[in-house]
């Protein structure tokens, strides 16, 4: 359907069902700004931080993945079509609200 960043290969599941294949994103964006995010809790050297703040892909892309975390970041677009095809083992979660944790030295300044 022209969704820019991403592959989709076939994969044969042995003795599986066949119709099934791997997502792979192409598309890049650049890393999560770690002090944009809002601090929710300290959990001892652990902080949960709300909000997910990356540079804009250089290429108009669907689907990017962050160069800082294993993280498949969507285009509202996206979002809709998964949305309207139902699936039922995708969970789409605004950037604004995704919730993690990180170890409380990657809100250091780069140096």
């Amino acid at each position: 359907q022209g969704l820019p960043g991403i592959v989709v290969a076939p994969v044969e599941i042995q003795n599986g069902p066949d119709g099934y294949g791997v997502l792979g994103a192409t598309g890049r964006c650049g890393a999560v700004d770690y002090r944009r995010s809002a601090q929710v809790e300290r959990m001892g050297q652990f902080i949960l931080l709300r909000g997910v703040y990356v540079d804009e892909p250089k290429e108009q892309v669907d689907f990017a993945v962050p160069t800082n975390r294993e993280e498949l970041l969507i285009s509202q677009r996206a979002a809709d079509m998964i949305t309207a095809a139902r699936f039922v083992n995708v969970r789409i979660v605004s950037i604004n609200e995704e919730e993690f944790h990180i170890p409380e030295q990657l809100l250091a300044p780069p140096t």
